[in-house]
């Protein structure tokens, strides 16, 4: 007899069932807060705000109907699939949003954009839905407005794909004000370049470029001019001299000057730690002491070899100068010096008298 089991898997969405702030667990099912990679169905007739200063990522929305949702100024959601706003819904965009998948508006949905909207995937606006952008909406791919889809506003909407419609919508919106054709970083001589060139530039006052150290916060690096209006092929080029060790994210942002702006997604650069390492003197002299100054943020191994491979010192360096005792037994001649952080390892010649 041979029996089978079948086990039935079903992923089930986070629930937002009361109204109220977003980071309070008590509006949410069992009172558990959604995170990455979670779905949300945020459940009719409720009103729930992301307050300023406060960040969320989610997997996926959706907004259930006669609700709305604010993101304040300077709030932050990312929803890293499907966006969709069902019949009647409202969405305040005062903030930052940025959607990854897909963003849909049902029947008669009113989006009031005043921050900046990014749409990585395609945005579909159905019959009756109305949208009042006086900040940025850009749509990196396709826009299809049903009949009587309004969108009014002193902002910029923009996208990256085609624009079907019924109604001439598609005459309200227009390309990117800059086509960036590359953004790229490499480490230089304990320097990182970062590069970018455009093809088309329309109403561009400047570019803010950014670091960070983990892809969330970012700190000013510089400020470079725009060219306002240009249709020639345009290379730019920001050197950071005193970059961020280990991994560091450089973010690029256009702003026109209306001011309105897009952000365009970052690149990632490494730069090892060991490269400010120095051992002194050398030669060095048995009997004294070996000089050794790390610039790692962390601990590195250090290790001295003779020509056998057989370690005759090793230690671990703090951050700064360390001093290393060498034996006046050590027999005089060559020796291989090690350095080791993670994968990151420097080899240098080291020879004691």
């Amino acid at each position: 007899v041979i029996i089978l089991s079948f086990v039935s898997i079903c992923s089930f969405a986070q629930k937002i069932e009361s109204s109220g702030n977003w980071g309070s667990s008590n509006i949410w099912e069992d009172n558990d807060i959604a995170g990455p990679g979670d779905d949300v169905d945020l459940l009719e007739d409720l009103s729930v705000t992301i307050r300023s200063g406060e960040t969320f990522t989610v997997s996926k929305l959706t907004v259930k109907k006669n609700s709305t949702l604010t993101i304040e100024t300077g709030g932050t959601l990312i929803v890293t699939g499907e966006f969709k706003l069902e019949d009647n819904t409202n969405i305040v965009a005062d903030g930052n949003l940025e959607i990854q998948g897909d963003l849909i508006l049902e029947k008669d949905v009113q989006a009031n954009i005043a921050g900046a909207v990014q749409v990585d995937g395609d945005f579909t606006a159905k019959e009756g839905s109305d949208l009042v952008i006086d900040g940025s909406l850009n749509v990196d791919g396709d826009v299809d407005f049903e009949k009587d889809v309004t969108v009014t506003g002193d902002g910029v909407f923009t996208y990256n794909g085609s624009c079907s419609d019924v109604d001439g919508t598609c005459n309200s919106v227009g390309p990117l004000p800059v086509d960036l054709l590359y953004l790229s970083g490499e480490v230089k001589n304990k320097s990182v370049v970062i590069t970018w060139a455009t093809s088309t530039e329309i109403n561009n006052d400047y570019f803010l470029l950014e670091r960070s150290v983990d892809g969330v916060n970012y700190e000013k690096v510089k400020t470079i001019e725009g060219a306002g209006n240009s249709s020639s092929t345009l290379k730019y080029e920001v050197i950071d001299d005193n970059p961020l060790f280990g991994q560091s994210y450089y973010r690029l942002t256009q702003v026109d000057f209306d001011g309105a702006y897009e952000v365009f997604n970052p690149v990632a650069v490494y730069v090892s730690s060991l490269s400010e390492m120095a051992v002194y003197p050398n030669p060095a002299v048995k009997g004294t002491d070996l000089k050794v100054f790390s610039g790692a943020q962390e601990n590195v191994k250090f290790a001295i070899y003779n020509t056998e491979g057989v370690a005759i010192v090793s230690q671990m360096l703090q951050s700064g100068q360390n001093i290393i005792a060498l034996s006046e037994d050590i027999k005089s001649g060559f020796y291989i010096v090690k350095m080791t952080s993670g994968d990151d390892q420097i080899v240098k010649r080291l020879i004691i008298k």
